[in-house]
């Protein structure tokens, strides 16, 4: 016989019974994010991209004005790759 058989088929013509497919085991769930992980990519996501508007740093000293503009936006991207790095270094991030 040709094409794959079934159980009956097997009784029917007095084959041996096919071999049972084996599935693939299901998929591992991945876990959830961390807290330190979600707020990495909250910050990326929100925080960062809302820089370019302007912002202010805030010291024991005072603050500190950033208003929009080729700072605001420099300053950004440095955080942005600083941010990135540390969600890298995450466990869940390290995937």
């Amino acid at each position: 016989m040709n094409a794959p058989y079934d159980n009956l088929d097997a009784i029917a013509l007095g084959l041996p019974l096919p071999t049972p497919v084996q599935n693939a085991a299901p998929a591992a769930t991945p876990a959830a994010p961390s807290a330190q992980e979600q707020a990495l990519q909250y910050a990326l996501a929100k925080q960062v991209p809302d820089m370019a508007r302007g912002f202010a740093i805030h010291t024991n000293y005072g603050d500190i004005t950033i208003p929009p503009g080729w700072m605001a936006e420099r300053i950004q991207r440095h955080v942005e790759r600083l941010l990135q790095v540390e969600l890298m270094a995450t466990p869940e991030g390290a995937v």
